[in-house]
């Protein structure tokens, strides 16, 4: 019984993640696109799916941490350079 419980619970945890991910992803690049216009959303694609891939994993400090710095960054190169600093962080 507890090996199915555990069982079940990694499936659990493994889709929240993936539904998870799959919601920031296009929240970011919108906030992205807002800020610094669709040329840094689309440059900064792989670069927001690895923060979001950290997110899901770390928790909501590190989302928080991501909107902040795509909030706060006065423009796109202060973006990238936050995240990049994010994921070394986590790591």
């Amino acid at each position: 019984m507890a090996e199915g419980y555990a069982e079940g619970l990694a499936e659990g945890l493994a889709q929240g993640i993936e539904e998870g991910k799959a919601k920031l992803l296009p929240s970011l690049e919108k906030a992205v696109r807002a800020r610094f216009g669709e040329v840094a959303a689309q440059a900064f694609g792989e670069q927001l799916e690895a923060a979001c891939q950290t997110a899901t994993e770390q928790g909501p400090d590190i989302v928080d941490a991501i909107y902040q710095c795509v909030v706060l960054s006065e423009n796109a190169e202060q973006v990238l350079a936050g995240l990049r600093s994010i994921r070394r962080q986590t790591a």
